[in-house]
């Protein structure tokens, strides 16, 4: 599958890269609520998790290597507030978990990490950031919007510009072309104007 998105923002703040300040920062969001369906026979009143936003607790942090350059990490995990359970029972951190390297020249990074077409969507055209019912990636038919095994490159902004590329391939025993996929991503940032354009095969 080709997804192409163009996104632009105006008076719309973006970060394609945020880096805990601390060393290790834990963070986290429980939503839960009461759904009362209509139009449905002998649907119950029921108690559900992610009305607002996906549940989630996770830990991101940086270590200093050098005077500009530091080692970075992130594991996020899902989690359904309503009963406890993994939002993926088959992996324990199934939102993100990277780790790489940032400095001067941008940020290395290697692990289960977000798609570009999917950063760019919903860090600058969605004001939902990718929640809710009135989020924008009810336009796009997305998958699982993360990659495994993926390697990402996102550079420093430049007089505003800023570009990155990613590579992943899982691993499927017997199929060596399974899965692989590759992206990239080319942004613009001026006072409140932001652009992105980024491309996920």
């Amino acid at each position: 599958m080709n997804k192409s998105i163009l996104a632009c923002a105006l008076l719309g703040g973006s970060a394609a890269l945020a880096y805990a300040q601390a060393p290790v920062a834990p963070y986290g969001v429980m939503d839960a609520g009461v759904v009362k369906e209509n139009r449905c026979d002998g649907c119950p009143v029921r108690v559900d998790s992610g009305l607002g936003s996906g549940s989630r607790v996770g830990m991101r942090g940086s270590e200093p290597l050098s005077k500009n350059t530091s080692a970075i990490f992130a594991v996020e995990a899902g989690i359904e507030a309503d009963t406890g359970r993994a939002e993926d029972e088959d992996r324990l951190f199934g939102r993100q978990a990277y780790v790489g390297v940032a400095g001067p020249l941008g940020a290395l990074t290697l692990g289960r990490q977000y798609d570009f077409d999917y950063l760019a969507l919903t860090d600058v055209a969605d004001p939902f950031k990718g929640d809710t019912a009135g989020s924008a990636t009810n336009l796009v038919e997305y998958g699982d919007r993360r990659s495994d095994d993926s390697i990402q490159y996102y550079s420093a902004s430049v007089r505003g510009v800023s570009a990155g590329a990613s590579y992943s391939r899982n691993n499927i025993e017997g199929n060596s072309a399974s899965r692989r996929a590759w992206g990239m991503s080319v942004g613009f940032e001026h006072g409140p104007f932001t652009f992105r354009a980024a491309h996920q095969n």
